[in-house]
């Protein structure tokens, strides 16, 4: 279409759209300038035998040099500071090589190999104080050495490693292979170019475990018993053919296994005073007297302070049998008074009312021909009482059932006489030839 166009001469002050051109496009005048925007506020200069300066109406620090969009740029932020900027990431194909320091405020994250050289007398340095660290999530593919022998020290009295794993046939080597820990199957042996030598001349060894060998021919602690230190003995084992001594006040046999004391005739645990313990100091620890099929015997008084469970059957040979607690529990449902009876017997229980131990008998009376339930008064039965109790008043019973009672009541009593007198019986239908209906109590006397 055709249009007026404006033609351009020098020296006349003209705007124009676009420029294009097919050639080069040449400022040849030191210091030219190229200006952007309305208000001319980007300026890219030529800076003689230096480069271009990109600037803006408020001098350098604000203006970026975009790539693709605004999230990727390359900016002065500061006096002396340039900032490189990407959306996701900066790529480096090639080495960069610095003089002077790197600060890094995010994290550094390297695809490939990275060296820290620190030149024939320099010093790599990690970490400027304990609030910092460094960890170390792959392995290290290398030998450790310290820069000075004997100098530097591999954790702290405060601040200590916790495990050391070496592989197998590992060696601790100190001083030089001085004094040597080596592992070999399933072992470590002590070694070492010197006279090695364990001293405990001024500490407790407190704990030997010897799983196979002998110690012969030598004194073990010292060599009076009234000089020895020994306070406890502790193993799997302890085998001996002649007599053990044990002289001081307070010795202790413990073992994380079994202790067996077995003898082809008796096996006797005495002492002149004092007391035989067996047991243990902690609460809950099962402690088994004798065979699944042996019996043990107790020739003298047996005290339990505690609870007493018994799996099998409890029997008394005795006359008396004396229980003092606070509260009897039993899990049974029956207990059988006056067993071994083969015939009718008194039997019962003596609640104590006096303080000669007498009290109030509440029995089954089998031995006056009444043989029914009966009470004592109080004081009347003595607490060893096994010959006849004279009654003084008994249990009335009672019976139920649909029509009205007759005859005399069978249940309990051993006579038709006063041995059944006060029973009682309570009708629940009606009858009407007697006219008694449901709910009429009956008493038998």
């Amino acid at each position: 279409m055709a249009n007026w166009r404006k033609v351009i001469v020098s020296g006349s002050k003209a705007e124009l759209n676009d420029i294009s051109s097919s050639g080069d496009f040449v400022m040849s005048k030191d210091g030219a300038a190229m200006k952007f925007g309305n208000d001319n506020e980007v300026t890219l200069t030529h800076v003689h035998d230096n480069g271009l300066l990109l600037s803006d109406a408020s001098g350098i620090g604000t203006t970026k040099l975009n790539f693709g969009d605004s999230g990727t740029f390359v900016q002065q932020s500061a006096d002396g500071i340039l900032n490189v900027q990407a959306d996701t990431r900066v790529d480096i194909t090639g080495n960069v090589s610095m003089s002077a320091n790197l600060n890094v405020v995010g994290n550094i994250h390297a695809v490939g190999d990275i060296k820290f050289e620190g030149g024939s007398s320099g010093t790599i340095t990690m970490g400027s104080g304990a609030d910092d660290n460094v960890v170390f999530s792959a392995d290290v593919n290398s030998h450790i050495i310290p820069n000075t022998d004997a100098t530097f020290d591999l954790g702290s009295t405060a601040q200590g490693w916790n495990d050391l794993h070496l592989g197998s046939g590992g060696v601790i080597n100190l001083d030089g292979g001085d004094v040597t820990l080596t592992h070999s199957a399933g072992k470590v042996t002590l070694g070492g170019d010197g006279a090695v030598e364990v001293d405990f001349a001024n500490h407790e060894m407190t704990n030997v475990d010897i799983n196979s060998g002998a110690i012969d021919g030598t004194i073990v602690g010292a060599a009076t018993p009234a000089a020895g230190t020994f306070t406890a003995i502790v193993g799997t084992s302890l085998d001996m053919n002649g007599n053990v001594d044990i002289d001081n006040a307070t010795t202790a046999i413990d073992s994380s296994g079994t202790i067996s004391i077995d003898g082809g005739g008796n096996v006797n645990l005495d002492t002149t005073s004092g007391v035989v313990s067996v047991g243990t100091s902690t609460s809950g620890i099962a402690v088994s007297i004798g065979h699944a099929t042996s019996e043990v015997s107790i020739g003298d008084n047996l005290n339990v302070a505690g609870n007493a469970t018994i799996a099998g059957n409890l029997d008394v040979n005795g006359t008396l049998t004396t229980i003092d607690t606070t509260n009897l529990q039993i899990t049974d449902a029956f207990v059988q008074l006056a067993k071994g009876s083969t015939s009718q017997t008194n039997a019962g229980i003596i609640a104590n009312t006096t303080a000669d131990a007498s009290g109030s008998a509440f029995y089954y009376d089998g031995t006056t021909n009444y043989n029914r339930w009966a009470l004592t008064g109080p004081g009347d039965t003595g607490h060893n009482q096994t010959d006849v109790i004279a009654p003084r008043q008994y249990v009335v019973s009672v019976s139920a059932s649909a029509a009205p009672p007759t005859g005399t009541p069978g249940d309990f009593g051993g006579s038709a006489g006063n041995s059944r007198v006060g029973m009682m019986y309570v009708q629940t239908s009606d009858d009407a030839g007697t006219k008694s209906v449901d709910g009429d109590i009956w008493i038998y006397s």
